[in-house]
């Protein structure tokens, strides 16, 4: 299955603004301590990968893991995070595990973000996020996993 029928194109950033300072943010990125609230998923996703809760958080270790491979995401990009909770007509979300999917989006630029439910569902982590330029890349996940279709 692709996603070339799926309504894919670009629409204004979303912002930290609702969540968290921008300030916070920062810092957090150049210093990652404890974890940091970044989204709030829809109750439809929490449930399709079995989470409890609706809050997403970035952990300082995964924070400084995705530092470690995406280095060059600002700031900016960063903040596009609240916006790609999967409620967006153009976001393209698919489930890879039982309690883990991506969220691919489209902000003039596409990126993912990873997200996974631990085993009790009591938590919910980005595991990673970056830009996606490669095609075959996107087809490559939709092949490994089937895609969440928003009520």
């Amino acid at each position: 299955m692709n996603h070339q029928g799926l309504s894919f194109g670009s629409e204004p950033k979303s912002t930290v603004g609702d969540i968290l300072p921008i300030g916070q943010l920062t810092s957090f990125i150049r210093a990652p301590i404890g974890e940091l609230h970044v989204m709030t998923i829809p109750d439809w996703l929490g449930a399709a990968i079995g989470a409890r809760t609706r809050l997403v958080v970035f952990s300082a270790a995964s924070m400084e893991k995705n530092k470690r491979r995406h280095p060059d995401l600002t700031v900016e990009e960063y903040a596009t995070l609240p916006g790609m909770n999967g409620t967006s007509v153009n976001a393209l979300i698919i489930q890879d595990r039982h309690n883990a999917c991506v969220v691919i989006q489209n902000f003039g630029r596409r990126y993912l973000v990873a997200i996974k439910a631990s085993q009790s569902g009591e938590s919910v982590f980005v595991s990673s996020f970056h830009r996606i330029d490669d095609e075959a890349e996107i087809q490559r996940k939709l092949k490994r996993g089937h895609l969440i279709v928003p009520p």
